[in-house]
């Protein structure tokens, strides 16, 4: 079991302190393996009583148990990166995944929203954010982009509950992202999350539909540095969009 899984299945019982030592430690996971209880109070700026209950949240016996399997993650961390052949099949794990999977729920959001709108943090997001703006025109389905805090202030102004966000974040811990989707959530806004499977984070949490890919980062010799893969997200856009097709066409027929 690791921390990402029992993040997740407690995630109703944490507060908002708990949150912030969690995001701490994942990033900062290598770290943390070497750390007592006193240096990672003190890195996250709350006792170590607090910490000792974090722990306990998460279903650990304390701090201890739960060093112990951050250590284990780590060696399991230590095998080799996707090669070609990984990278086909979690192409097809998300084709597979997104066609199997019965979409109704998204797709009434889309039919059912009085104005749709798109949001995107960063570049990567806003390439992706704007081929489901293009894509879904071809069904005379409009969304609007929206970026920066400038635009999501405007947009929070004048919002209402029978309006649609879908919210594109690779990892889902974005503070910034974050603080918009859980002002959408006070606002009875549905959402629909792109995010990365592997990544167990809150936005998929606040959301009202989270749709995910399997994360893929590819590391080589010849390469500087590994990069993340954002072509599953691109796979999933079009099965999405082809699935909503069959049915519009289903729809018409009936």
């Amino acid at each position: 079991m690791n921390i990402e899984t029992l993040y997740r299945r407690h995630f109703e019982v944490l507060n908002r302190t708990d949150h912030e030592i969690y995001r701490y430690v994942r990033e900062h996971r290598k770290a943390c393996q070497g750390m007592n209880i006193v240096d990672l109070a003190d890195c996250c700026h709350v006792s170590r009583t607090t910490i000792s209950r974090f722990a306990k949240k998460l279903g650990f016996q304390g701090f201890a148990e739960m060093k112990a399997i951050l250590r284990q993650e780590g060696v399991q961390s230590q095998k080799p990166t996707a090669d070609i052949r990984q990278v086909v099949n979690i192409y097809n794990e998300v084709i597979q995944g997104i066609y199997t999977r019965d979409c109704r729920d998204v797709f009434k959001l889309i039919d059912d929203a009085d104005q749709l709108y798109i949001y995107s943090n960063g570049t990567a997001q806003s390439t992706i954010a704007r081929e489901i703006k293009r894509i879904f025109l071809n069904a005379e389905i409009l969304f609007f982009e929206i970026r920066g805090k400038t635009e999501t202030q405007r947009l929070l102004e004048s919002i209402t509950p029978g309006d649609v966000v879908f919210v594109v974040s690779h990892t889902g811990e974005s503070q910034e992202t974050l603080d918009f989707a859980r002002q959408l959530k006070l606002r009875r806004v549905s959402m629909v999350s792109l995010t990365a499977v592997e990544e167990e984070n809150e936005l998929a949490h606040l959301s009202t539909i989270n749709l995910h890919i399997t994360n893929l980062r590819v590391e080589k010799s010849i390469l500087n540095t590994g990069y993340v893969s954002v072509s599953p997200f691109f796979l999933l856009v079009e099965m999405l969009f082809l699935k909503y097709i069959d049915y519009r066409e289903a729809l018409d027929e009936s």
